[in-house]
């Protein structure tokens, strides 16, 4: 197993070289990183399982189309190792929040951290690092490729670029830190900002102290920290059974949903679907049946029947509200 991804680009020499990479001149590239607040617009609103908001970002058409470029002819050339199980397209090993939790089945310990506030803490300066120590482009050229993922001096969560350098944050400190991890039979996986740790053999507190720390260590030399009040840690003597990681049960050989969160989506059915006649054609409405169907789609790959049912009750109160076209 290889734990350090691999760039398997050709360095990029000069903005008319970069220009032409990203299929556009180099005046409109110019124009573009002059008047970037233009191209950038809000994007959706996503409803996160605790009820709180999270605001998302969207590009216009033409900043677009250069991100497009940067992930086909940039991004998605990197060999992602397999621990990082977020934010990456892989049709050989497919990657999600099922697959990050598959890391962690039937483990006797297994610990979850949430990294605090990732995507803005995600600056100028770590993104800058990836274009320039990991891809090896000159200053200027990682300068430039910086400011065209980057909005406000922060990776902006929605853009196509931001799931894969989000990927690249920890490029030169994550690997050291899964290969000394695997050395004591202890698995890792991160999830974008949900890093799970699990042991198939009972650990001290000691122990469990000094991975949680070489993880801080890790975080830290980014500018990154933990979120101490979602740390989850389950085992035999705390918790019995009921682990889960990124909503998924870990306690068999698979992953699955837990009952109590299958019957909280059926009854979510049964509720909105009381609210379809009058409601269909609103904005809250939609917004709530976006959210309900991602949790739907969820079943998918662990209850296939269950999401078959659930998901033709959705399509019989799809809402029928159209954005406006800006």
């Amino acid at each position: 197993m290889s734990f350090t991804p691999l760039p398997n680009v050709t360095p990029v020499a000069n903005i008319s070289s970069l220009a032409k990479l990203l299929g556009t001149t180099v005046k409109n590239l110019e124009y573009i990183l002059a008047n970037k607040d233009k191209y950038w617009c809000p994007g959706k609103k996503i409803i996160k399982p605790n009820g709180e908001v999270r605001e998302t970002h969207n590009a216009r058409p033409k900043l677009k189309a250069i991100h497009q470029k940067i992930l086909d002819r940039l991004l998605k050339k990197v060999f992602y190792p397999i621990y990082m199980q977020g934010g990456v397209a892989d049709l050989i090993n497919p990657r999600s929040c099922r697959t990050h939790a598959a890391f962690h089945c039937s483990k006797s310990v297994v610990i979850s951290e949430d990294i605090k506030s990732f995507f803005p803490n995600c600056d100028y300066e770590n993104i800058r690092s990836i274009w320039q120590g990991f891809f090896r482009m000159e200053p200027d050229i990682a300068d430039i490729l910086t400011q065209l993922t980057t909005y406000k001096d922060q990776l902006p969560q929605g853009w196509k670029t931001s799931g894969y350098l989000a990927q690249l944050v920890f490029y030169d400190k994550e690997p050291l830190l899964v290969k000394a991890l695997a050395n004591q039979q202890i698995a890792y996986s991160r999830y974008v900002d949900d890093i799970t740790i699990s042991s198939s053999r009972p650990l001290t507190q000691n122990q469990k102290a000094d991975f949680i720390s070489k993880i801080c260590t890790m975080l830290y030399s980014k500018n990154h920290r933990l979120n101490r009040a979602k740390q989850e840690i389950f085992c035999p003597s705390v918790n019995g059974t009921g682990k889960t990681i990124t909503g998924f049960t870990v306690d068999s050989r698979k992953p699955t949903i837990h009952k109590d969160r299958r019957l909280k989506i059926r009854a979510a059915i049964h509720k909105l679907s009381l609210r379809f006649d009058v409601e269909k054609n609103f904005a809250d409405y939609n917004s709530d049946w976006e959210s309900l169907n991602s949790k739907v789609g969820q079943l998918k790959s662990t209850h296939p029947s269950l999401w078959k049912k659930n998901r033709q009750k959705m399509v019989s109160i799809k809402p029928t509200f159209k954005r406006k076209k800006k």
